[in-house]
């Protein structure tokens, strides 16, 4: 990741620029020689090379020492990390469903209600791992400005079911929203509970839909099932604080402290 620390007013000679790095980062370079003359450094930072967690908040320090020391904060946002478990459909339409059967040589279908996996106890890292190896590659989703959107990993371009599982790791028990932008159907389970379920088709907003949840301390297990029944999914998810504040969740934070594992 390319950065460029920008130093104004007039430095002494012989100062140096020097970047503090969360544990497991480095800089390059580390340090650097001030002139006079310039204003604008530029620092690559790298992050863990196989890290076992991804913490949504990355801090960092541009430091410069002059005799007195001149400190600026600065930070790096963590991307959400789902795994892919697998993507599933039905090839032959309900045998009670009229428009399916007259539909059935144009089209496949996918439902809410039918269980393609056995929720909520799948098989995770089974899952992943199987789906790893059919993609050549992780099967992992990088979830950045809190969107999740499988297309990615795949290209099926028809209505489908994807689940998805993710590892939020919390410094403390606490009660949060979870916060949904939709456009067609879902089913999030925390810890084993189904806490949100929403079968709709809808114009995608960031808040469509809301839910309080409880995370514990340690590690918290989210099991997602998205469908794709029209041309395009839209779905994001984020996590605010739940202070108790009369205006709801949208007179509270984001939170920013939780750590994905991997």
């Amino acid at each position: 990741m390319a950065v460029t620390v920008c130093i104004d007013g007039k430095i002494p000679g012989g100062s140096q620029l020097k970047i503090n790095v969360p544990q497991g980062w480095r800089a390059e370079p580390a340090t650097s020689p001030v002139s006079e003359f310039q204003a604008r450094y530029p620092v690559t930072l790298h992050p863990p090379a196989a890290p076992d967690e991804w913490p949504m908040l990355n801090l960092f320090q541009a430091q410069v020492n002059h005799g007195a020391r001149v400190e600026h904060p600065f930070g790096v946002a963590g991307a959400g990390l789902w795994r892919f478990l697998g993507v599933y459909y039905d090839a032959l339409p309900a045998e009670d469903n009229p428009v399916q059967q007259r539909r059935r040589f144009n089209q496949h279908y996918v439902s809410l209600d039918r269980p393609y996996l056995p929720e909520p106890g799948v098989d995770a890292a089974g899952l992943y791992a199987d789906w790893s190896r059919k993609l050549g590659r992780p099967a992992l989703l990088p979830s950045y400005e809190h969107e999740v959107d499988p297309s990615r990993l795949i290209g099926l371009r028809g209505p489908y079911c994807a689940y998805l599982s993710r590892t939020l790791i919390c410094p403390r028990e606490r009660e949060v929203y979870f916060v949904i932008g939709n456009n067609d159907a879902f089913r999030l389970y925390l810890n084993g509970a189904c806490v949100a379920e929403m079968d709709e088709t809808v114009w995608w907003a960031p808040f469509n839909n809301t839910c309080k949840a409880t995370l514990q301390k340690g590690e918290n297990h989210l099991l997602l099932k998205l469908l794709k029944r029209g041309d395009e999914l839209k779905f994001t998810f984020g996590v605010r604080k739940n202070t108790g504040h009369p205006g709801g969740f949208n007179c509270e934070d984001w939170v920013v402290d939780l750590v994905d594992g991997i």
